[in-house]
């Protein structure tokens, strides 16, 4: 990790040929990122992919925001996920069951900040939640179940076939 101090943002490499949790697959480690920015409003950007002279495996290279602040408490990490209607499906797996989104390794220390304004995630592992774990929170909270169109008490749109002159 290295922080770009113009750009008061952290730049982080990867390790040849590995990609964080998960292992040989940058594309998998690309989608994270890219669902770590939506579940979030985080601001995590890909800069690149490289390989070093010398190394026959390629890295890759994020960078996110520099944020001042402490670790975040368990209990504090559980208010930020339960306020953005996350769902605790075992010790430190959480479940969205609109979005479909799974979060966990947040147990790990310095994985979110809490700073002045809040929980600041910066580290979670996310990905798309399994049938079975969706299906489960789905069943157990009673939501996502039906689509917002389904469950609607407003009255049909008209026709949009119709034109009036």
């Amino acid at each position: 990790m290295v922080e770009d101090i113009v750009s008061n943002r952290i730049v982080k490499v990867t390790k040849p040929g590995l990609f964080g949790a998960q292992g040989e697959d940058a594309g998998n480690y690309i989608l994270r990122w890219a669902l770590h920015n939506l579940a979030f409003n985080s601001d995590v950007t890909l800069e690149g992919i490289v390989t070093f002279p010398g190394e026959h495996s390629p890295r890759a290279v994020i960078s996110q925001p520099f944020v001042f602040g402490r670790d975040a408490t368990s209990d504090e990490q559980t208010d930020f996920l339960k306020e953005r209607g996350f769902h605790e499906v075992e010790s430190g797996r959480w479940v969205h069951p609109v979005r479909g989104f799974v979060v966990w390794d947040t147990i790990t220390p310095g994985n979110a900040i809490m700073t002045d304004e809040g929980v600041v995630p910066i580290d979670y592992q996310i990905d798309h939640a399994s049938t079975q774990e969706l299906n489960r929170v789905r069943q157990q909270t009673g939501i996502g179940k039906n689509t917002s169109f389904s469950i609607s008490n407003d009255p049909p749109l008209p026709s949009l076939n119709r034109r009036d002159p």
